[in-house]
Protein backbone atom coordinates (compact mmCIF):
# COMPACT_ATOMS: atom_id res chain seq x y z
CA UNK A 1 0.00 0.00 0.00
CA UNK A 2 2.85 2.41 0.84
CA UNK A 3 4.63 1.87 -2.49
CA UNK A 4 1.40 2.40 -4.41
CA UNK A 5 0.58 5.55 -2.44
CA UNK A 6 4.13 6.85 -2.85
CA UNK A 7 4.02 6.35 -6.60
CA UNK A 8 0.66 8.13 -6.88
CA UNK A 9 1.91 11.04 -4.76
CA UNK A 10 5.08 11.44 -6.84
CA UNK A 11 3.08 11.36 -10.08
CA UNK A 12 0.48 13.84 -8.80
CA UNK A 13 3.08 16.25 -7.40
CA UNK A 14 4.99 16.13 -10.67
CA UNK A 15 1.91 16.84 -12.77
CA UNK A 16 0.63 19.67 -10.55
CA UNK A 17 4.01 21.16 -9.64
CA UNK A 18 5.49 20.86 -13.11
CA UNK A 19 8.71 19.16 -11.97
CA UNK A 20 9.52 15.46 -12.08
CA UNK A 21 9.41 13.76 -8.67
CA UNK A 22 11.07 10.36 -8.40
CA UNK A 23 12.09 10.22 -4.73
CA UNK A 24 11.57 11.86 -1.37
CA UNK A 25 14.92 13.60 -1.89
CA UNK A 26 13.23 15.62 -4.63
CA UNK A 27 10.81 16.95 -2.00
CA UNK A 28 13.29 17.55 0.80
CA UNK A 29 13.88 21.22 -0.01
CA UNK A 30 10.16 21.94 0.15
CA UNK A 31 10.13 24.06 -3.01
CA UNK A 32 8.11 21.56 -5.07
CA UNK A 33 5.56 21.25 -2.26
CA UNK A 34 5.24 25.04 -2.09
CA UNK A 35 4.94 25.27 -5.88
CA UNK A 36 2.05 22.81 -5.68
CA UNK A 37 0.41 24.98 -3.01
CA UNK A 38 0.77 28.00 -5.31
CA UNK A 39 -0.88 26.02 -8.08
CA UNK A 40 -3.77 24.98 -5.85
CA UNK A 41 -4.15 28.47 -4.36
CA UNK A 42 -2.60 31.14 -6.54
CA UNK A 43 0.08 33.30 -4.93
CA UNK A 44 -0.30 31.71 -1.50
CA UNK A 45 3.46 31.46 -1.02
CA UNK A 46 5.37 34.67 -1.61
CA UNK A 47 8.87 33.56 -0.60
CA UNK A 48 10.34 30.16 -1.41
CA UNK A 49 13.95 29.39 -0.56
CA UNK A 50 15.41 27.92 -3.77
CA UNK A 51 18.86 26.77 -4.79
CA UNK A 52 20.16 26.47 -1.26
CA UNK A 53 21.45 23.63 0.88
CA UNK A 54 21.22 25.62 4.11
CA UNK A 55 19.23 23.39 6.45
CA UNK A 56 17.28 26.10 8.28
CA UNK A 57 16.07 27.58 4.96
CA UNK A 58 14.91 24.19 3.72
CA UNK A 59 13.18 23.46 7.03
CA UNK A 60 11.49 26.88 6.75
CA UNK A 61 10.08 25.83 3.37
CA UNK A 62 8.74 22.61 4.91
CA UNK A 63 7.33 24.50 7.90
CA UNK A 64 5.56 26.90 5.52
CA UNK A 65 4.07 23.96 3.64
CA UNK A 66 2.86 22.44 6.90
CA UNK A 67 1.14 25.71 7.89
CA UNK A 68 -0.57 25.90 4.52
CA UNK A 69 -1.92 22.37 4.87
CA UNK A 70 -4.29 23.70 7.52
CA UNK A 71 -5.57 26.34 5.09
CA UNK A 72 -6.48 23.67 2.56
CA UNK A 73 -8.26 21.53 5.14
CA UNK A 74 -5.70 18.96 6.31
CA UNK A 75 -6.08 18.35 10.05
CA UNK A 76 -2.93 19.18 12.05
CA UNK A 77 -2.75 15.60 13.37
CA UNK A 78 -2.44 14.38 9.76
CA UNK A 79 0.41 16.70 8.76
CA UNK A 80 3.96 15.37 8.76
CA UNK A 81 6.66 16.99 10.89
CA UNK A 82 9.37 18.75 8.89
CA UNK A 83 11.96 16.20 10.06
CA UNK A 84 9.72 13.35 8.88
CA UNK A 85 10.66 14.42 5.36
CA UNK A 86 13.95 16.25 5.81
CA UNK A 87 15.61 13.49 7.82
CA UNK A 88 13.61 10.61 6.35
CA UNK A 89 12.01 9.71 9.68
CA UNK A 90 8.46 8.99 8.52
CA UNK A 91 7.84 8.91 4.78
CA UNK A 92 4.49 7.20 5.33
CA UNK A 93 3.25 10.32 7.15
CA UNK A 94 4.49 12.49 4.27
CA UNK A 95 2.49 10.39 1.82
CA UNK A 96 -0.58 10.53 4.08
CA UNK A 97 -0.39 14.32 4.34
CA UNK A 98 -0.25 14.77 0.58
CA UNK A 99 -2.97 12.23 -0.14
CA UNK A 100 -5.33 14.01 2.23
Amino acid sequence: AFESGKSKVFTWLGSVGGKSVSSFDDLKSGDILLDVMNTIRANTVKNINRGTTVKFKLIKNLDNFRKLCDKVGVAPKDVFASNDLYEGKNYAKVVLTIIL
